[in-house]
């Protein structure tokens, strides 16, 4: 099976995101039993993904203003 192309992940991941946050609302009062430390690694794990996903959009406005240098 061929690897997806960059828009079948970024698709992917959308629904991964709107999973997670549909997921964090449905277990609201779970979350606020979390110890301290899962709490923080909870939010840790959270960050690090938003940082990778921040990075991939800056990549890909790079990429866009390379294509289209009179569009940035």
């Amino acid at each position: 099976m061929p690897e997806p192309t960059p828009l079948e992940t970024a698709h992917q991941m959308l629904a991964q995101a709107e999973q997670i946050t549909a997921n964090i609302r449905q277990n609201e009062q779970a979350i606020l039993t979390m110890t301290d430390d899962e709490l923080s690694a909870f939010k840790s794990d959270l960050e690090v993904a938003y940082a990778k996903i921040e990075a991939a959009l800056t990549q890909t406005k790079t990429l866009l203003a390379v294509r289209r240098p009179d569009n940035t």
